[in-house]
Protein backbone atom coordinates (compact mmCIF):
# COMPACT_ATOMS: atom_id res chain seq x y z
CA UNK A 1 0.00 0.00 0.00
CA UNK A 2 2.91 2.55 1.08
CA UNK A 3 4.54 1.25 -2.50
CA UNK A 4 1.52 2.65 -3.96
CA UNK A 5 1.28 5.71 -2.09
CA UNK A 6 4.57 6.57 -3.17
CA UNK A 7 3.92 5.81 -6.90
CA UNK A 8 1.22 8.00 -7.51
CA UNK A 9 3.11 10.78 -5.49
CA UNK A 10 6.27 10.83 -7.78
CA UNK A 11 3.69 10.53 -11.20
CA UNK A 12 1.52 13.60 -9.61
CA UNK A 13 4.52 15.81 -9.07
CA UNK A 14 5.66 14.65 -12.94
CA UNK A 15 2.59 15.67 -14.07
CA UNK A 16 2.22 18.90 -12.55
CA UNK A 17 5.64 19.88 -13.50
CA UNK A 18 5.11 18.43 -16.83
CA UNK A 19 1.13 20.92 -17.12
CA UNK A 20 3.31 23.99 -15.93
CA UNK A 21 5.86 23.57 -18.25
CA UNK A 22 8.64 24.18 -15.87
CA UNK A 23 12.09 22.28 -16.61
CA UNK A 24 13.92 21.61 -13.36
CA UNK A 25 17.03 23.43 -12.76
CA UNK A 26 20.47 22.29 -10.78
CA UNK A 27 22.06 24.39 -9.00
CA UNK A 28 24.18 27.27 -10.39
CA UNK A 29 22.80 29.29 -12.90
CA UNK A 30 19.14 30.34 -12.56
CA UNK A 31 17.83 31.85 -15.96
CA UNK A 32 14.61 34.11 -15.41
CA UNK A 33 11.92 36.05 -17.56
CA UNK A 34 10.93 39.58 -16.57
CA UNK A 35 7.71 39.41 -18.21
CA UNK A 36 5.61 36.18 -19.76
CA UNK A 37 3.42 38.33 -22.24
CA UNK A 38 3.90 41.92 -23.70
CA UNK A 39 2.44 44.01 -25.83
CA UNK A 40 4.14 45.56 -29.28
CA UNK A 41 6.53 47.98 -28.15
CA UNK A 42 7.14 46.38 -25.00
CA UNK A 43 10.48 45.21 -23.96
CA UNK A 44 11.34 42.12 -22.20
CA UNK A 45 14.43 41.12 -20.80
CA UNK A 46 16.31 37.49 -20.32
CA UNK A 47 18.30 36.73 -16.90
CA UNK A 48 21.24 34.31 -16.61
CA UNK A 49 22.90 34.82 -13.07
CA UNK A 50 24.96 32.81 -11.17
CA UNK A 51 23.68 31.79 -7.82
CA UNK A 52 27.22 30.69 -6.36
CA UNK A 53 26.67 27.46 -5.39
CA UNK A 54 29.36 26.12 -7.93
CA UNK A 55 32.22 27.89 -6.17
CA UNK A 56 34.49 29.54 -8.10
CA UNK A 57 33.54 29.78 -11.78
CA UNK A 58 35.87 31.51 -14.63
CA UNK A 59 34.12 30.80 -17.37
CA UNK A 60 30.34 29.75 -18.64
CA UNK A 61 29.05 29.41 -22.58
CA UNK A 62 25.50 31.28 -22.12
CA UNK A 63 22.89 31.22 -25.46
CA UNK A 64 18.84 32.74 -25.52
CA UNK A 65 16.76 31.23 -28.14
CA UNK A 66 13.87 33.22 -29.70
CA UNK A 67 11.16 34.02 -32.42
CA UNK A 68 12.18 36.85 -34.39
CA UNK A 69 8.96 37.24 -35.72
CA UNK A 70 8.01 38.01 -31.96
CA UNK A 71 10.63 39.43 -30.32
CA UNK A 72 14.06 42.05 -31.37
CA UNK A 73 17.33 41.73 -29.70
CA UNK A 74 18.67 44.80 -28.48
CA UNK A 75 21.45 44.38 -26.09
CA UNK A 76 23.01 42.63 -23.12
CA UNK A 77 23.92 43.97 -19.47
CA UNK A 78 26.97 42.81 -17.82
CA UNK A 79 27.57 42.57 -14.33
CA UNK A 80 30.73 43.95 -12.41
CA UNK A 81 32.82 40.86 -12.35
CA UNK A 82 31.76 40.27 -15.89
CA UNK A 83 33.12 43.32 -16.94
CA UNK A 84 36.08 42.60 -15.25
CA UNK A 85 37.36 39.59 -17.49
CA UNK A 86 36.35 38.97 -21.27
CA UNK A 87 32.90 38.84 -22.33
CA UNK A 88 31.85 38.09 -26.20
CA UNK A 89 28.08 38.25 -27.38
CA UNK A 90 27.01 37.33 -30.70
CA UNK A 91 23.62 37.67 -32.58
CA UNK A 92 22.56 35.94 -35.47
CA UNK A 93 18.89 35.08 -36.51
CA UNK A 94 16.50 34.48 -33.67
CA UNK A 95 19.68 33.49 -31.29
CA UNK A 96 22.23 35.00 -29.25
CA UNK A 97 25.38 33.78 -27.32
CA UNK A 98 27.52 35.06 -24.88
CA UNK A 99 30.91 33.29 -24.07
CA UNK A 100 32.99 34.72 -20.33
CA UNK A 101 35.95 33.72 -18.92
CA UNK A 102 37.76 35.72 -15.99
CA UNK A 103 41.14 37.14 -16.19
CA UNK A 104 43.77 36.08 -14.15
CA UNK A 105 43.00 36.73 -10.69
CA UNK A 106 39.16 36.96 -11.35
CA UNK A 107 36.46 34.84 -10.93
CA UNK A 108 32.56 34.78 -11.48
CA UNK A 109 30.77 36.91 -8.45
CA UNK A 110 27.88 35.48 -6.73
CA UNK A 111 23.96 37.33 -8.05
CA UNK A 112 26.32 38.49 -11.26
CA UNK A 113 26.11 37.15 -14.64
CA UNK A 114 24.46 38.66 -18.58
CA UNK A 115 20.83 40.06 -19.00
CA UNK A 116 19.80 40.38 -22.66
CA UNK A 117 16.91 42.52 -23.94
CA UNK A 118 14.48 42.38 -26.20
CA UNK A 119 11.64 43.81 -27.35
CA UNK A 120 8.34 42.85 -28.84
CA UNK A 121 8.10 43.66 -32.79
CA UNK A 122 5.47 46.07 -33.48
CA UNK A 123 3.07 44.37 -35.78
CA UNK A 124 3.78 40.82 -34.26
CA UNK A 125 1.18 38.22 -34.43
CA UNK A 126 -0.86 37.87 -31.39
CA UNK A 127 0.27 34.17 -29.44
CA UNK A 128 2.33 32.03 -27.71
CA UNK A 129 5.85 31.86 -28.74
CA UNK A 130 9.23 30.31 -26.75
CA UNK A 131 12.18 30.93 -25.76
CA UNK A 132 15.19 28.86 -24.73
CA UNK A 133 18.18 29.54 -22.52
CA UNK A 134 21.21 27.52 -22.07
CA UNK A 135 24.20 27.52 -19.82
CA UNK A 136 26.63 25.47 -20.40
CA UNK A 137 30.90 24.73 -20.49
CA UNK A 138 31.11 25.92 -17.08
CA UNK A 139 34.34 25.41 -15.67
CA UNK A 140 36.41 26.59 -12.36
CA UNK A 141 40.17 28.55 -12.65
CA UNK A 142 42.21 25.02 -12.80
CA UNK A 143 40.15 24.66 -15.64
CA UNK A 144 37.97 21.96 -14.72
CA UNK A 145 34.38 21.08 -15.80
CA UNK A 146 31.77 22.02 -12.87
CA UNK A 147 28.88 20.64 -15.21
CA UNK A 148 25.56 21.78 -14.07
CA UNK A 149 24.44 22.81 -17.85
CA UNK A 150 21.18 24.62 -17.75
CA UNK A 151 18.17 24.20 -20.26
CA UNK A 152 15.29 26.30 -19.81
CA UNK A 153 12.12 27.22 -21.87
CA UNK A 154 9.73 30.01 -21.40
CA UNK A 155 6.45 30.70 -22.88
CA UNK A 156 5.87 34.18 -24.41
CA UNK A 157 2.53 35.48 -25.11
CA UNK A 158 1.67 38.63 -27.34
CA UNK A 159 -2.18 39.38 -26.19
CA UNK A 160 -4.70 39.99 -28.62
CA UNK A 161 -5.42 43.94 -29.60
CA UNK A 162 -8.27 45.70 -27.83
CA UNK A 163 -11.46 45.22 -29.88
CA UNK A 164 -12.97 47.76 -31.45
CA UNK A 165 -16.32 46.01 -32.37
CA UNK A 166 -18.68 48.59 -30.53
CA UNK A 167 -22.40 46.70 -30.77
CA UNK A 168 -25.26 45.38 -28.84
CA UNK A 169 -25.85 41.57 -28.67
CA UNK A 170 -28.78 42.19 -26.56
CA UNK A 171 -31.37 45.08 -25.98
CA UNK A 172 -35.07 44.72 -24.61
CA UNK A 173 -37.05 47.97 -22.91
CA UNK A 174 -39.45 46.99 -19.79
CA UNK A 175 -42.43 47.76 -21.41
CA UNK A 176 -43.58 46.97 -24.83
CA UNK A 177 -41.62 45.65 -28.43
CA UNK A 178 -39.34 46.85 -30.53
CA UNK A 179 -39.65 47.88 -33.81
CA UNK A 180 -38.04 46.32 -35.91
CA UNK A 181 -37.25 43.63 -33.88
CA UNK A 182 -33.64 43.83 -32.31
CA UNK A 183 -30.54 43.22 -34.64
CA UNK A 184 -26.98 44.44 -33.77
CA UNK A 185 -26.43 46.14 -36.71
CA UNK A 186 -29.79 47.99 -36.50
CA UNK A 187 -29.04 51.38 -35.00
CA UNK A 188 -32.43 53.05 -34.86
CA UNK A 189 -35.99 51.68 -33.26
CA UNK A 190 -39.33 52.92 -32.31
CA UNK A 191 -41.82 51.65 -29.90
CA UNK A 192 -45.45 52.99 -28.06
CA UNK A 193 -46.55 52.84 -24.64
CA UNK A 194 -49.64 53.34 -23.20
CA UNK A 195 -50.37 56.76 -21.56
CA UNK A 196 -49.65 55.41 -18.15
CA UNK A 197 -46.09 54.37 -19.29
CA UNK A 198 -44.68 57.58 -17.70
CA UNK A 199 -40.98 55.84 -17.34
CA UNK A 200 -38.82 52.97 -19.12
CA UNK A 201 -35.44 51.04 -18.69
CA UNK A 202 -33.76 49.18 -21.32
CA UNK A 203 -31.85 46.44 -20.60
CA UNK A 204 -28.77 46.01 -22.75
CA UNK A 205 -25.60 43.97 -22.97
CA UNK A 206 -22.73 44.67 -25.04
CA UNK A 207 -19.76 42.44 -26.67
CA UNK A 208 -17.17 41.07 -24.68
CA UNK A 209 -15.05 43.81 -23.38
CA UNK A 210 -17.28 46.49 -24.46
CA UNK A 211 -19.53 49.02 -22.26
CA UNK A 212 -22.70 50.76 -22.62
CA UNK A 213 -24.91 53.89 -21.40
CA UNK A 214 -28.58 54.63 -21.41
CA UNK A 215 -29.18 58.10 -21.12
CA UNK A 216 -32.54 57.31 -18.73
CA UNK A 217 -35.06 59.70 -18.36
CA UNK A 218 -38.34 60.24 -17.92
CA UNK A 219 -41.18 60.18 -21.31
CA UNK A 220 -42.82 63.22 -22.06
CA UNK A 221 -45.99 63.94 -22.21
CA UNK A 222 -49.07 62.18 -23.11
CA UNK A 223 -48.93 62.23 -27.18
CA UNK A 224 -44.92 63.06 -27.42
CA UNK A 225 -42.07 61.26 -28.56
CA UNK A 226 -38.91 60.75 -26.70
CA UNK A 227 -35.54 59.58 -27.60
CA UNK A 228 -33.42 57.20 -25.18
CA UNK A 229 -29.79 56.81 -26.79
CA UNK A 230 -27.57 54.09 -25.78
CA UNK A 231 -23.84 54.61 -26.22
CA UNK A 232 -21.78 51.49 -26.43
CA UNK A 233 -18.00 52.17 -26.31
CA UNK A 234 -15.73 49.38 -27.49
CA UNK A 235 -12.53 47.59 -25.92
CA UNK A 236 -10.12 50.28 -27.35
CA UNK A 237 -11.52 52.94 -25.35
CA UNK A 238 -12.18 55.09 -28.89
CA UNK A 239 -14.52 52.85 -30.80
CA UNK A 240 -18.26 54.08 -30.52
CA UNK A 241 -21.84 53.20 -31.79
CA UNK A 242 -25.19 54.58 -30.66
CA UNK A 243 -28.28 52.84 -30.17
CA UNK A 244 -31.51 55.26 -30.85
CA UNK A 245 -34.79 54.04 -29.66
CA UNK A 246 -37.81 56.85 -30.12
CA UNK A 247 -40.84 55.80 -27.36
CA UNK A 248 -44.17 57.33 -28.19
CA UNK A 249 -46.38 57.92 -25.44
CA UNK A 250 -50.42 57.54 -26.16
CA UNK A 251 -52.38 60.39 -24.96
CA UNK A 252 -54.73 60.34 -22.27
CA UNK A 253 -57.95 59.03 -22.84
CA UNK A 254 -60.55 61.77 -22.05
CA UNK A 255 -63.73 63.42 -22.69
CA UNK A 256 -62.30 66.89 -23.33
CA UNK A 257 -58.87 66.91 -23.95
CA UNK A 258 -57.06 70.57 -22.91
CA UNK A 259 -55.93 73.01 -25.48
CA UNK A 260 -51.99 71.95 -25.91
CA UNK A 261 -50.03 75.03 -26.64
CA UNK A 262 -48.03 75.38 -30.31
CA UNK A 263 -45.52 77.69 -29.00
CA UNK A 264 -42.35 76.70 -30.22
CA UNK A 265 -39.68 78.90 -29.16
CA UNK A 266 -37.12 79.16 -27.25
CA UNK A 267 -37.11 81.77 -24.23
CA UNK A 268 -32.58 81.79 -24.13
CA UNK A 269 -30.24 80.19 -25.79
CA UNK A 270 -26.53 79.88 -24.42
CA UNK A 271 -22.97 78.44 -25.74
CA UNK A 272 -20.88 76.98 -23.37
CA UNK A 273 -18.02 78.87 -25.21
CA UNK A 274 -17.81 82.26 -27.90
CA UNK A 275 -20.97 84.60 -27.70
CA UNK A 276 -24.36 84.50 -30.40
CA UNK A 277 -24.31 86.88 -32.80
CA UNK A 278 -27.00 88.34 -32.97
CA UNK A 279 -27.74 89.09 -29.90
CA UNK A 280 -30.37 85.93 -28.92
CA UNK A 281 -33.99 86.92 -29.54
CA UNK A 282 -36.63 83.75 -29.02
CA UNK A 283 -38.02 85.51 -32.49
CA UNK A 284 -35.03 85.01 -34.25
CA UNK A 285 -33.68 81.96 -35.49
CA UNK A 286 -30.21 82.25 -37.09
CA UNK A 287 -27.06 83.02 -35.17
CA UNK A 288 -23.30 82.60 -35.75
CA UNK A 289 -19.98 82.54 -33.59
CA UNK A 290 -16.56 82.16 -33.42
CA UNK A 291 -14.31 80.19 -30.97
CA UNK A 292 -10.58 79.28 -30.54
CA UNK A 293 -8.84 77.00 -32.43
CA UNK A 294 -8.41 74.99 -28.92
CA UNK A 295 -12.51 74.19 -28.56
CA UNK A 296 -13.50 70.48 -30.13
CA UNK A 297 -16.91 70.73 -29.13
CA UNK A 298 -19.86 72.77 -28.42
CA UNK A 299 -22.67 71.91 -25.90
CA UNK A 300 -25.84 75.23 -25.44
CA UNK A 301 -28.16 75.60 -22.70
CA UNK A 302 -31.42 76.34 -23.63
CA UNK A 303 -34.84 77.36 -21.83
CA UNK A 304 -38.06 76.50 -23.91
CA UNK A 305 -41.80 78.17 -23.03
CA UNK A 306 -43.51 76.15 -20.91
CA UNK A 307 -44.56 72.99 -22.06
CA UNK A 308 -42.07 72.53 -24.89
CA UNK A 309 -39.15 70.86 -25.49
CA UNK A 310 -36.16 71.10 -27.41
CA UNK A 311 -33.31 68.78 -28.79
CA UNK A 312 -29.60 69.48 -30.05
CA UNK A 313 -27.59 67.49 -32.60
CA UNK A 314 -24.72 67.13 -30.42
CA UNK A 315 -21.74 66.67 -32.90
CA UNK A 316 -18.27 67.51 -32.63
CA UNK A 317 -16.63 70.99 -34.73
CA UNK A 318 -14.77 70.60 -37.68
CA UNK A 319 -11.47 70.86 -38.42
CA UNK A 320 -9.79 74.67 -37.90
CA UNK A 321 -11.19 77.63 -40.01
CA UNK A 322 -14.22 75.54 -41.02
CA UNK A 323 -18.04 76.10 -39.99
CA UNK A 324 -20.20 73.55 -38.31
CA UNK A 325 -23.77 73.92 -38.32
CA UNK A 326 -25.83 73.28 -34.74
CA UNK A 327 -29.59 72.87 -35.08
CA UNK A 328 -31.67 73.28 -31.62
CA UNK A 329 -35.00 71.48 -32.80
CA UNK A 330 -37.76 72.60 -30.45
CA UNK A 331 -41.40 70.98 -30.24
CA UNK A 332 -44.21 72.68 -29.01
CA UNK A 333 -46.38 71.43 -25.87
CA UNK A 334 -48.53 70.05 -28.68
CA UNK A 335 -46.16 67.41 -30.27
CA UNK A 336 -46.41 68.88 -33.25
CA UNK A 337 -45.50 72.23 -33.99
CA UNK A 338 -41.73 72.57 -34.43
CA UNK A 339 -39.18 75.27 -34.91
CA UNK A 340 -35.43 75.09 -35.78
CA UNK A 341 -32.79 77.81 -34.36
CA UNK A 342 -29.51 77.32 -36.28
CA UNK A 343 -26.02 78.19 -35.20
CA UNK A 344 -23.04 78.69 -37.00
CA UNK A 345 -19.82 77.84 -35.31
CA UNK A 346 -16.94 78.83 -36.85
CA UNK A 347 -13.61 77.49 -35.29
CA UNK A 348 -10.96 79.11 -35.70
CA UNK A 349 -7.31 78.33 -37.33
CA UNK A 350 -4.59 77.38 -35.77
CA UNK A 351 -3.06 80.87 -36.19
CA UNK A 352 -6.07 82.76 -36.44
CA UNK A 353 -6.60 84.04 -32.84
CA UNK A 354 -7.59 87.06 -32.67
CA UNK A 355 -4.87 89.11 -30.56
CA UNK A 356 -6.16 91.91 -28.27
CA UNK A 357 -6.12 95.08 -30.03
CA UNK A 358 -3.15 97.64 -28.69
CA UNK A 359 -2.89 101.11 -28.64
CA UNK A 360 -0.52 103.24 -31.49
CA UNK A 361 -0.40 106.12 -29.49
CA UNK A 362 3.12 107.62 -28.81
CA UNK A 363 3.41 110.57 -27.04
CA UNK A 364 4.34 111.77 -23.70
CA UNK A 365 1.83 113.48 -21.34
CA UNK A 366 4.51 115.09 -19.57
CA UNK A 367 8.35 115.95 -19.69
CA UNK A 368 10.10 117.73 -17.37
CA UNK A 369 14.27 118.28 -17.50
CA UNK A 370 16.36 118.20 -14.11
CA UNK A 371 18.02 121.61 -14.47
CA UNK A 372 16.87 124.14 -17.06
CA UNK A 373 13.64 125.23 -18.48
CA UNK A 374 12.01 123.56 -22.08
CA UNK A 375 11.13 125.93 -24.37
CA UNK A 376 8.60 125.97 -26.03
CA UNK A 377 6.36 124.67 -23.07
CA UNK A 378 6.01 120.70 -23.25
CA UNK A 379 3.29 119.86 -25.24
CA UNK A 380 2.53 116.04 -26.24
CA UNK A 381 2.28 116.98 -30.39
CA UNK A 382 5.49 119.20 -30.38
CA UNK A 383 8.79 117.06 -30.70
CA UNK A 384 11.51 119.38 -30.83
CA UNK A 385 12.54 121.35 -27.45
CA UNK A 386 15.29 123.46 -26.38
CA UNK A 387 17.07 124.89 -23.24
CA UNK A 388 19.71 126.06 -21.83
CA UNK A 389 22.00 125.34 -18.41
CA UNK A 390 24.85 126.44 -16.61
CA UNK A 391 28.39 125.39 -17.11
CA UNK A 392 28.36 123.50 -14.01
CA UNK A 393 25.70 121.52 -14.80
CA UNK A 394 27.40 118.12 -16.93
CA UNK A 395 24.43 115.86 -17.35
CA UNK A 396 21.06 115.73 -18.04
CA UNK A 397 18.34 113.96 -16.71
CA UNK A 398 14.42 113.98 -17.77
CA UNK A 399 11.58 112.74 -16.41
CA UNK A 400 8.40 111.62 -18.40
CA UNK A 401 5.11 110.50 -18.43
CA UNK A 402 3.92 108.39 -21.37
CA UNK A 403 0.22 107.49 -22.30
CA UNK A 404 -1.44 104.23 -20.73
CA UNK A 405 0.61 101.20 -22.37
CA UNK A 406 3.31 103.36 -23.95
CA UNK A 407 6.95 102.98 -22.51
CA UNK A 408 9.66 105.76 -23.32
CA UNK A 409 14.12 105.73 -23.60
CA UNK A 410 15.96 108.39 -23.07
CA UNK A 411 19.68 108.25 -24.96
CA UNK A 412 21.61 109.67 -21.86
CA UNK A 413 24.90 110.83 -21.99
CA UNK A 414 27.14 113.38 -21.00
CA UNK A 415 27.12 117.38 -21.64
CA UNK A 416 29.83 118.45 -24.52
CA UNK A 417 32.00 121.47 -23.82
CA UNK A 418 30.88 125.23 -21.96
CA UNK A 419 29.82 126.65 -24.88
CA UNK A 420 28.10 123.56 -27.07
CA UNK A 421 25.04 122.25 -27.54
CA UNK A 422 24.11 118.59 -26.88
CA UNK A 423 20.91 116.71 -28.61
CA UNK A 424 18.88 114.71 -26.30
CA UNK A 425 16.40 112.04 -27.87
CA UNK A 426 13.85 110.46 -25.53
CA UNK A 427 12.19 107.30 -27.75
CA UNK A 428 8.66 106.85 -27.11
CA UNK A 429 7.36 103.32 -28.00
CA UNK A 430 3.40 102.65 -28.11
CA UNK A 431 1.72 99.63 -26.49
CA UNK A 432 1.68 98.01 -29.77
CA UNK A 433 5.92 97.74 -29.35
CA UNK A 434 5.73 99.10 -33.29
CA UNK A 435 4.35 102.60 -33.12
CA UNK A 436 7.45 104.92 -32.28
CA UNK A 437 7.74 108.94 -31.80
CA UNK A 438 11.15 110.59 -30.79
CA UNK A 439 11.19 114.06 -28.83
CA UNK A 440 14.28 116.13 -29.63
CA UNK A 441 15.90 118.30 -26.78
CA UNK A 442 18.85 120.44 -27.79
CA UNK A 443 20.90 121.61 -25.03
CA UNK A 444 23.05 124.95 -24.65
CA UNK A 445 25.53 124.32 -22.11
CA UNK A 446 27.01 128.09 -21.09
CA UNK A 447 30.58 128.60 -21.18
CA UNK A 448 33.14 128.59 -18.06
CA UNK A 449 33.24 132.02 -16.36
CA UNK A 450 36.55 132.80 -16.32
CA UNK A 451 37.37 134.91 -12.62
CA UNK A 452 40.98 135.83 -11.49
CA UNK A 453 42.70 136.65 -8.00
CA UNK A 454 44.42 139.89 -9.56
CA UNK A 455 41.28 140.96 -11.28
CA UNK A 456 38.60 143.81 -10.47
CA UNK A 457 35.17 143.26 -9.92
CA UNK A 458 33.06 145.12 -12.72
CA UNK A 459 30.61 146.68 -10.87
CA UNK A 460 32.62 147.66 -7.71
CA UNK A 461 31.15 150.96 -6.08
CA UNK A 462 32.46 153.07 -3.75
CA UNK A 463 30.31 155.22 -1.34
CA UNK A 464 27.77 157.44 -2.74
CA UNK A 465 27.05 154.97 -5.96
CA UNK A 466 30.60 156.10 -7.77
CA UNK A 467 33.42 153.82 -8.73
CA UNK A 468 35.74 152.92 -5.90
CA UNK A 469 39.32 153.28 -7.45
CA UNK A 470 41.42 150.78 -7.07
CA UNK A 471 44.42 150.00 -5.43
CA UNK A 472 47.40 150.88 -7.75
CA UNK A 473 51.24 149.54 -7.25
CA UNK A 474 53.30 152.56 -7.79
CA UNK A 475 54.97 152.62 -11.72
CA UNK A 476 58.17 151.22 -12.26
CA UNK A 477 61.09 153.50 -12.93
CA UNK A 478 61.63 154.29 -16.88
CA UNK A 479 64.31 151.54 -18.58
CA UNK A 480 66.80 153.25 -20.05
CA UNK A 481 66.35 150.34 -22.80
CA UNK A 482 63.48 152.32 -23.77
CA UNK A 483 60.70 149.89 -22.08
CA UNK A 484 58.40 151.65 -19.94
CA UNK A 485 56.80 149.88 -16.57
CA UNK A 486 58.50 146.70 -17.61
CA UNK A 487 60.64 145.47 -14.61
CA UNK A 488 63.86 143.30 -14.62
CA UNK A 489 63.46 139.84 -13.68
CA UNK A 490 64.65 139.77 -10.41
CA UNK A 491 62.20 142.81 -10.12
CA UNK A 492 59.22 141.25 -11.44
CA UNK A 493 59.56 138.14 -9.01
CA UNK A 494 59.76 140.25 -6.06
CA UNK A 495 56.24 142.22 -6.81
CA UNK A 496 54.79 138.60 -7.37
CA UNK A 497 55.87 137.46 -4.32
CA UNK A 498 54.85 140.05 -2.28
CA UNK A 499 51.36 140.11 -4.17
CA UNK A 500 50.82 137.05 -2.61
CA UNK A 501 52.28 134.25 -5.63
CA UNK A 502 50.97 134.57 -9.26
CA UNK A 503 49.73 137.33 -10.64
CA UNK A 504 46.52 135.68 -11.95
CA UNK A 505 45.07 134.02 -9.99
CA UNK A 506 41.54 133.61 -11.96
CA UNK A 507 42.90 133.41 -15.97
CA UNK A 508 42.48 137.37 -16.43
CA UNK A 509 46.04 139.61 -16.31
CA UNK A 510 44.72 142.95 -18.46
CA UNK A 511 45.57 146.42 -16.83
CA UNK A 512 42.86 147.97 -14.69
CA UNK A 513 40.00 149.91 -15.84
CA UNK A 514 42.21 152.74 -14.43
CA UNK A 515 45.58 152.73 -15.77
CA UNK A 516 47.17 150.83 -12.59
CA UNK A 517 48.28 147.49 -11.78
CA UNK A 518 45.11 147.20 -9.21
CA UNK A 519 44.77 143.55 -7.33
CA UNK A 520 41.19 142.02 -6.84
CA UNK A 521 40.45 138.66 -5.47
CA UNK A 522 37.90 136.37 -6.13
CA UNK A 523 35.15 137.31 -4.01
CA UNK A 524 35.13 140.72 -6.07
CA UNK A 525 36.54 142.98 -2.54
CA UNK A 526 39.34 145.60 -3.47
CA UNK A 527 42.57 145.94 -0.76
CA UNK A 528 45.25 148.38 -0.51
CA UNK A 529 47.27 146.08 1.41
CA UNK A 530 48.58 144.06 -1.74
CA UNK A 531 49.76 146.94 -3.93
CA UNK A 532 51.13 148.75 -1.17
CA UNK A 533 53.21 145.69 -0.36
CA UNK A 534 54.47 145.16 -4.04
CA UNK A 535 55.76 149.20 -3.82
CA UNK A 536 57.43 148.56 -0.60
CA UNK A 537 59.19 145.61 -1.93
CA UNK A 538 60.70 147.15 -4.90
CA UNK A 539 61.80 150.76 -3.20
CA UNK A 540 64.03 148.11 -0.97
CA UNK A 541 65.36 146.55 -4.10
CA UNK A 542 65.66 149.92 -5.56
CA UNK A 543 67.56 151.12 -2.44
CA UNK A 544 69.85 148.00 -1.75
CA UNK A 545 70.76 147.11 -5.35
CA UNK A 546 73.39 150.26 -5.27
CA UNK A 547 75.64 148.48 -1.88
CA UNK A 548 74.71 145.19 -3.69
CA UNK A 549 76.32 145.67 -6.72
CA UNK A 550 79.29 147.14 -5.40
CA UNK A 551 79.91 144.71 -3.14
CA UNK A 552 79.75 142.07 -6.51
CA UNK A 553 82.09 144.25 -7.83
CA UNK A 554 84.78 144.13 -5.68
CA UNK A 555 84.56 140.14 -5.14
CA UNK A 556 84.77 139.90 -9.44
CA UNK A 557 87.01 142.70 -11.09
CA UNK A 558 86.83 141.10 -13.93
CA UNK A 559 82.92 142.22 -14.18
CA UNK A 560 83.63 145.78 -12.63
CA UNK A 561 81.99 147.10 -16.02
CA UNK A 562 79.32 145.20 -16.31
CA UNK A 563 78.25 145.97 -12.50
CA UNK A 564 78.91 149.57 -13.25
CA UNK A 565 76.21 149.48 -16.26
CA UNK A 566 74.27 147.53 -13.70
CA UNK A 567 74.12 150.38 -11.08
CA UNK A 568 73.68 153.07 -14.17
CA UNK A 569 70.50 151.51 -14.78
CA UNK A 570 69.56 151.31 -11.55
Amino acid sequence: MGYWRKAVCVCFWALLFALCGITAQAAGFSPSLSCEEGEPGGVVEVSVIYDGSLGEVAAFRASVEYDPAVLEYLRPAYGESVREGTVTTVSAFGKVESVFTADQGTVLAAGEGITYRFRVVEGATPGKSSLFVSVFEISSPEPSPLGNDTDVSFGFLVPEPPSSDARLVYLAPDVGELEPGFSPECLEYTMTVPYEVDAITFLAEPVAGAVCRVNRKNLGSGGSDTVFEITVTAEDGETKNVYQVTVHRQEKEEEEKPTLSNDARLLSLVPQNGTLTPVFSPDVFEYSLTVPYEVTTMVFEGEPVEGATYRVNRKNLGSGGSDTVFEITVTAEDGETKSVYQVTVHRQEKEEEEKPTLSNDARLLSLVPQNGTLTPVFSPDVFEYSLTVPYEVTTMVFEGEPVEGATFRVNRKNLGSGGSDTLFKITVTAQDGETKAVYQVTVHRDEKVKTSAMEKPASTTGAGGTPAPSPTAEAAPEDPTGQEGSPQPDQEALVMAAAGGSGNTGGGDGPSPNGGSGVTFQNGNASLVPGMLALLAFVLFCFLSGPIAKSLASRFPGKQQSGEKTSEKL
